[in-house]
């Protein structure tokens, strides 16, 4: 291990560390580091989806006593009575979240409400309080299902928790899709009946297939697995690559009608995304032929002079002025350089993967930032506690670890 990256592990554990709190919530992010940049936006709030990831790196790096005590929390805290995690939470466990202003003005809440899941409203001033993205509940149970390699015990001890989880993603899907409005990894794009979210299917495999392999196939599992494989190969095309949407409503000209306010409609392909590397890794839901053709196609529509942004047409660069809408023009985020080397790396592309992780190394001196700019400025929140569990997680894929 050279000393930058040695230097870099050392930091990211006091990073992670820093981020995991007293009562197991794991935030994304503590603006009282002092290393927190300026007019960036607050994350002290918990995101399931950037929590898993970290519980992965925190397994690696030997110190599961925050995995565990971030299980707790999720059982206690985050989890509603049905199971569901919802966007993200205060560290109280209050569900926070937010809907994106531009998308969801009144005319598109009334085109949509009938399939937002009653959990998602107030219930006296029926005002939305947050996101559902069940993303957070399939990568939840694929944390839980690395994190019992190294301790097995934690099997029995969260039983409870991974059936709760398991059985939300299937209250929620039908035959074809999930029943109601769901918002993809980022908290733009949306999917309801008729469009589907590619990511969000394939996290949602896994986590079943990870609760199938920890306490044995429950027929209800089974059915809905099944089912959503069966989906999910409508989003392949006859080459192997896949689209980020798709669906029996879905067309990309009204698609884009949707978000029309919010990006440059004319740059933005709703089909090519960053988050699309799920369906390699963690979700291994393709064969290596058909993983080598989605690379090929993602890193050539999604690399901005060796760093991967997270689609063509993002315009969201994490930067908080009074008056701004964040929406300055998007950069590079190296939580996704360090995802594409781990999915490249997998495909037996190791020179290549070294390239796109060293891209992050060759631009940070101590914390990772959410993105990177073509001047090699950091932008968004930073320390960002994805950026650096993911750089964990590609340390330990490509040997450094």
């Amino acid at each position: 291990m050279n000393s930058k990256i040695k230097q870099l592990v050392k930091t990211s554990k006091k990073v992670i560390l820093d981020c995991c709190l007293e009562n197991g919530a794991i935030v994304a992010g503590n603006p009282g580091n002092s290393g927190y940049l300026k007019d960036t936006p607050n994350y002290f709030y918990v995101w399931p989806r950037d929590s898993a990831f970290t519980c992965v790196a925190l397994d690696i790096l030997g110190m599961k006593k925050q995995v565990e005590k971030f299980f707790k929390w999720c059982s206690n805290r985050a989890c509603d009575k049905e199971g569901l995690l919802w966007q993200h939470y205060a560290p109280n466990g209050l569900p926070t979240g937010f809907f994106i202003s531009e998308l969801y003005n009144n005319k598109e809440i009334k085109k949509f409400e009938k399939y937002i899941h009653p959990n998602a409203v107030y219930p006296i001033s029926k005002s939305i309080r947050s996101q559902l993205q069940p993303d957070g509940d399939g990568l939840l149970l694929w944390a839980l299902e690395h994190h019992i390699k190294y301790n097995k015990k934690a099997k029995d001890e969260f039983g409870e928790l991974a059936n709760c989880l398991a059985n939300s993603i299937c209250k929620i899907w039908s035959e074809t899709n999930y029943k109601y409005l769901i918002n993809d990894p980022w908290e733009e794009k949306i999917g309801y009946p008729g469009v589907n979210l590619t990511y969000t299917i394939a996290t949602s495999i896994y986590g079943l297939s990870a609760a199938d392999k920890l306490y044995g196939k429950k027929k209800i599992w089974t059915k809905t697995k099944e089912s959503m494989e069966k989906t999910i190969q409508k989003a392949f095309d006859k080459n192997g690559n896949i689209s980020a949407v798709f669906g029996p409503k879905y067309t990309q000209k009204n698609y884009k009608k949707l978000f029309s306010k919010m990006f440059s409609v004319g740059k933005f392909n709703p089909e090519i995304d960053a988050s699309l590397f799920s369906v390699i890794w963690p979700a291994k839901l393709t064969n290596i032929k058909n993983q080598k053709n989605m690379l090929k196609t993602l890193i050539e529509k999604l690399d901005k002079k060796g760093g991967i942004i997270r689609y063509p047409g993002d315009s969201y660069d994490g930067i908080f002025i009074e008056g701004s809408s964040f929406r300055k023009g998007g950069n590079a985020w190296p939580l996704l350089n360090f995802w594409a080397a781990i999915c490249l790396n997998k495909t037996g592309r190791t020179k290549e993967a070294l390239k796109y992780y060293n891209w992050v190394l060759n631009r940070t001196d101590k914390y990772i930032p959410e993105q990177i700019d073509n001047k090699n400025m950091h932008k968004g929140p930073s320390p960002l506690i994805w950026s650096h569990a993911m750089f964990i997680i590609a340390s330990k894929e490509l040997g450094f670890l």
